[in-house]
């Protein structure tokens, strides 16, 4: 099935039997013993003697490896499409890519295997790539059952534009419910907040995400918040340690907590998270916090800055008459785990008109910086086109609130020249040039 694919490949793009000593290969990755509630993530280094984390649980029994055979020195464009989420008969686990996803077994070097990247083969005239996702069990995935999906990875030749397919699986099985796994933390990033605003972040469950407020400003990318992994029916006591400020380089950002400010997402019951809670884990064994949080930054604040504080999640039996007590017989009085809190500050007043800016630098190599502002709640579209005016790349594609924004564009799967990049935001169009150079 393979050879057909990559024979077919060849009939569509024209190729003559020249590179048919040229093959990819890729190997599934099979992952076991994976417990409910418990966030995962993947080291894609097939060397790795701790291939997943938490180190005391999981097994990666097979790493998910690609490797190319081709001319010693030949130049290569690695892009994989990556499956957003695993499916099992019931329900799905999703995944994400971070900037360690993918290793290149030769150089030794992590990037994001999300990303198209330019690699060189070795002397043996080989290159071989290690991928990777991060994901959470959902405390709702089948015990036993096996969640997959399909990963495909295109390896074109930069002489001339040849290009290799393979396609394999990654499998997640879920085996249970950990009676002894500490809480796993739960990071909150927020960003694009503006100087003398108010911001009430909180977990939207309908969404699955947290928001923020003013709706017009800020986006939080994480939640914040803990997850647990006990025996099913384990009564626990959980307590958090809260910051009163978060610090950045010069200053500091008030934090506050509401008596409301946490939420357990399993039935959606709210909790005071400065207080001790007691809380008993579902039939599958598993107990997902999240903590809301308000702030307001002043208006001596860095542009710019990152301001930082942890958070502190302390998690012990509940020893009271009638309690399930198969973690007291295992030993277990407590654990812990810390959460980050980071909020970045963004400018300090909305922009008054819609403006797209000069990308920085230019000309540029591989990657470049592009800005643009917003006056209002917007419908935005960003669009990268060659000199022939066909679309080549998409940078945004929604909504987005009133503020400025940069975005990024690594171009290294293009060769050198003129590009144009086109911004439209409601009625708003603006065009402008950029020049990549080698």
């Amino acid at each position: 099935m393979k050879n057909r694919l990559t024979l077919i490949m060849c009939m569509v793009l024209g190729l003559t039997s020249e590179v048919a000593s040229q093959t990819l290969t890729g190997t599934p990755s099979d992952i076991t013993d994976i417990f409910q509630g418990v966030h995962y993530r993947v080291d894609p280094n097939p060397a790795s003697s701790s291939p997943i984390t938490p180190a005391d649980n999981g097994e990666a029994v097979t790493p998910m490896v690609f490797e190319l055979a081709s001319d010693s020195g030949s130049q290569w464009t690695f892009t994989f499409l990556m499956p957003d989420s695993l499916f099992g008969t019931i329900g799905y686990i999703p995944c994400t890519y971070d900037d360690s996803s993918g290793y290149h077994v030769q150089r030794q070097n992590y990037w994001n295997a999300s990303r198209p990247r330019i690699f060189t083969a070795d002397s043996l005239g080989k290159i071989t790539i290690g991928v990777a996702p991060s994901f959470t069990v959902p405390v709702s995935a089948l015990l036993g059952d096996t969640y997959a999906n399909l990963v495909i990875c295109l390896a074109t030749r930069m002489k001339d534009g040849f290009t290799l397919i393979d396609t394999t699986y990654l499998t997640v099985t879920p085996a249970g419910s950990c009676g002894s796994c500490p809480p796993y933390n739960v990071d909150c990033d927020v960003t694009h907040v503006v100087r003398g605003l108010r911001y009430d972040v909180v977990f939207d469950a309908a969404r699955g995400a947290s928001v923020i407020s003013p709706a017009d400003n800020g986006e939080a990318t994480t939640d914040l918040g803990a997850d647990l992994a006990a025996d099913p029916g384990q009564n626990l006591v959980v307590k958090f340690t809260l910051p009163t400020y978060v610090t950045g380089t010069a200053g500091t950002i008030p934090i506050s907590f509401g008596a409301s400010a946490g939420v357990r997402i399993e039935d959606g019951t709210f909790f005071d998270p400065k207080v001790a809670n007691k809380f008993s884990t579902s039939t599958r064994g598993a107990i997902s916090l999240r903590l809301g949080f308000s702030f307001t930054v002043p208006y001596n604040a860095l542009i710019g800055d990152t301001y930082a504080g942890t958070v502190l999640c302390t998690v012990s039996y509940d020893g009271s008459p009638g309690a399930a007590n198969s973690a007291q017989d295992s030993g277990i009085t407590s654990a812990s785990s810390v959460a980050a809190i980071t909020v970045t500050v963004s400018e300090d007043i909305i922009p008054r008109q819609f403006s797209l800016h000069q990308n920085f630098p230019n000309p540029f190599n591989s990657t470049t910086t592009i800005r643009y502002d917003l006056p209002e709640l917007s419908s935005v579209s960003l669009k990268i086109y060659n000199p022939l005016g066909q679309e080549i790349a998409t940078l945004l594609s929604g909504a987005a609130s009133a503020g400025t924004y940069v975005a990024h564009w690594q171009a290294d799967a293009f060769p050198s020249g003129v590009y144009f990049y086109r911004i439209k935001a409601g009625s708003f169009i603006q065009v402008k040039k950029m020049i990549l150079t080698r």
